[in-house]
């Protein structure tokens, strides 16, 4: 069997008819270079990582169609990550490349960007074909947890929805109704993550408030209520749960002024609703120019495990307590015991010291 034959895992298809696919995609990326570069924004803040790429790759090479904190465009596919992880059925993860004989040699570990960990989601295509990956990488050693793997997943559905919306313009294949049906699809994505996403423009004016965030802050988005009444109206406050942000504490804002944001953590009081226990991941959002054009932040809530948390920690303190006041009873039982014996023991050197009989004598010296 050759190459141009070589059937791909989970696909009906042969290379040879996925790279007529990924080459047509290719000839249109540009048309959503900009969603494209906004989902790999998004996809970086969400799973906190400094690289988020969207690649297509044919037999030779691994292009680059998309990305986050990177400007490569192409690759030899056999220097790539991306050249296994399209092999593989479902998410290639690479906790530690300099522990994997596949990568530990490679340039891309050795030189710039220094890849430690790595993650690809294969891109498979309507018809079922392998047509590339999103892949999220950095210099340090991690792993993804069950969520961020499960995120991961979600968004490679929508990067594929966008490109099959790209080459369906080009080719005049599909409708008008069809690309809005893509969209949809996208927006369905995002409705149903269990993390909250916000977006907001350049002028600090929301353009994204999925349903997790509507659910988290009790209220659908006002898209044209001012900066300085997010706060207030979204009710807001620090992890002491008590002290409203400041407008400069807001972690959409922080982003939008250029902070990248890890792990921060809020608390979000709805007025009709229970309290949230938020962490929050944020960064600012940059075109191709590298002009900054907004800002995009995640929400995961932790109410549930903060409150394991502090059960947790009440209960070793608990323990400790109990420990502390046996070891006190202890001390105070032996003290107690022995202040009697020590009197027997000198009455019973007395005796000694008398004419005793012979079996009294034996009795006092036991």
């Amino acid at each position: 069997m050759n190459d141009d034959d070589l059937q791909v895992e989970g696909s009906s298809m042969p290379y040879r008819a996925k790279m007529t696919e990924v080459s047509k995609l290719l000839l249109t990326k540009e048309q959503l270079q900009g969603p494209l570069n906004d989902l790999a924004t998004v996809i970086a803040t969400a799973l906190s990582v400094p690289h988020a790429a969207i690649n297509l790759l044919d037999d030779e090479s691994c292009w680059t169609v998309a990305g986050y904190g990177m400007n490569i465009t192409r690759l030899d596919r056999v220097d790539s990550f991306c050249h296994f992880s399209l092999e593989t059925p479902k998410i290639l993860e690479v906790p530690d490349s300099l522990t994997d004989d596949r990568f530990k040699d490679s340039k891309f570990v050795l030189q710039s960007p220094f890849i430690r960990f790595y993650a690809g989601q294969p891109l498979v295509g309507s018809t079922g074909s392998r047509l590339g990956t999103l892949a999220v990488f950095g210099p340090d050693v991690r792993a993804l947890d069950a969520g961020e793997a499960a995120l991961l997943e979600q968004f490679s559905r929508i990067a594929v929805g966008l490109l099959e919306a790209s080459g369906a313009v080009s080719s005049v294949r599909v409708t008008e109704e069809n690309l809005q049906a893509q969209r949809e699809f996208s927006n369905a994505v995002l409705e149903n993550l269990a993390d909250g996403v916000i977006a907001c423009d350049g002028d600090g004016r929301l353009t994204l408030f999925n349903r997790a965030a509507r659910e988290f802050h009790g209220l659908d988005a006002n898209y044209d209520l001012a900066t300085e009444n997010w706060s207030t109206h979204y009710g807001l406050f620090r992890s002491d749960s008590i002290t409203p942000l400041t407008l400069d504490e807001i972690p959409l804002l922080k982003a939008l002024s250029g902070d990248k944001l890890h792990q921060l953590e809020l608390v979000v009081r709805p007025t009709n609703g229970v309290s949230k226990r938020i962490l929050c991941n944020g960064q600012p959002i940059f075109n191709s120019s590298g002009k900054r054009v907004g800002a995009v932040a995640t929400l995961h809530d932790v109410t549930e495990l903060k409150a394991k948390e502090l059960e947790l920690l009440e209960t070793n303190q608990a323990l400790r307590s109990a420990t502390q006041a046996k070891s006190e009873f202890l001390a105070n039982m032996s003290h107690e015991i022995r202040t009697p014996l020590n009197g027997i023991t000198g009455m019973a050197e007395l005796l000694l010291d008398t004419s005793l009989g012979g079996e009294h004598r034996e009795y006092v010296e036991l």
